[in-house]
């Protein structure tokens, strides 16, 4: 399927959620897809497991992107890896077995791969060790000059500003 072509001018094309509208959003296929297109950068969220890890996934339940629904910050790693996602983002039809909850780690690495902006969404109330960690990922793969933070709730980017106080962040 091919995508809207359009004449962008100065204007900076973010892929919401990956490319969502041809993959099933917040996936590696979307996060490569948007890679392979010329957006500017690539949009997605990121929440905290019960065990203290990072993943990639919009709404804070699993069920409206697939047959499982589990709490996000309620549930381990091992746990959301487990679920796999509806395949067609319109319709609830079932997934392939490629699409998986991603880790904060594949988005980066994705968006780093493809140099494009990582624009990365904080979602719910991060703690500051835990701020400090997803900055470690990004670090580790050399991406912190392209990523930009944002959030909506204002005591991650208070966090945020802390330890990088030259970073760029939106609320």
């Amino acid at each position: 399927m091919n995508t809207i072509k359009f004449d962008n001018k100065n204007t900076r094309v973010t892929a919401h959620r990956g490319l969502s509208g041809l993959e099933r959003e917040n996936t590696a296929s979307a996060f490569v897809a948007a890679g392979n297109r010329s957006h500017y950068g690539i949009e997605t969220d990121v929440h905290v497991t019960a065990d203290g890890q990072f993943v990639v996934i919009h709404d804070f339940e699993t069920g409206r992107v697939s047959e499982t629904n589990i709490p996000v910050d309620e549930s381990t790693r091992q746990a959301l890896a487990a679920v796999r996602l509806y395949s067609n983002p319109w319709q609830k039809t079932p997934g392939r077995s490629d699409l998986v909850i991603p880790d904060l780690s594949d988005y980066v690495r994705i968006c780093h791969h493809y140099d494009k902006v990582a624009v990365l969404e904080l979602k719910g109330d991060i703690s500051e060790e835990n701020v400090a960690k997803i900055v470690e990922v990004v670090k580790e793969y050399d991406h912190l000059e392209q990523t930009l933070f944002i959030s909506f709730w204002g005591d991650n980017l208070v966090k945020l500003r802390k330890l990088l106080p030259e970073q760029p962040l939106q609320f």
